[in-house]
């Protein structure tokens, strides 16, 4: 079933190699619609990090594994809507 769905990614400096984040978008651009990097924020103590969001479109089940593979990486939080 085709679906859109909305990713936010939390990159936090624990993140120890971005050339692994940076692969799995890769692996994934079939189903990127838009990806958008937001100017990089500073939490209540002083960790700098960065989100990306995603616009992703496709197949569900494409949508799941994505996720599961962004959130086994140390250093990310993934948060998502579906429409």
């Amino acid at each position: 079933m085709k679906s859109t769905r909305i990713i936010g990614v939390k990159v936090s400096p624990e993140l120890s190699d971005a050339t692994q984040l940076q692969q799995i978008l890769t692996l994934y651009g079939n189903i990127i619609r838009t990806r958008l990097g937001l100017n990089e924020e500073v939490d209540e103590q002083g960790n700098r990090y960065g989100i990306i969001l995603l616009e992703l479109a496709g197949d569900t089940e494409q949508f799941n594994l994505l996720q599961q593979r962004l959130t086994a990486l140390d250093g990310v939080v993934v948060k998502s809507m579906e429409f």
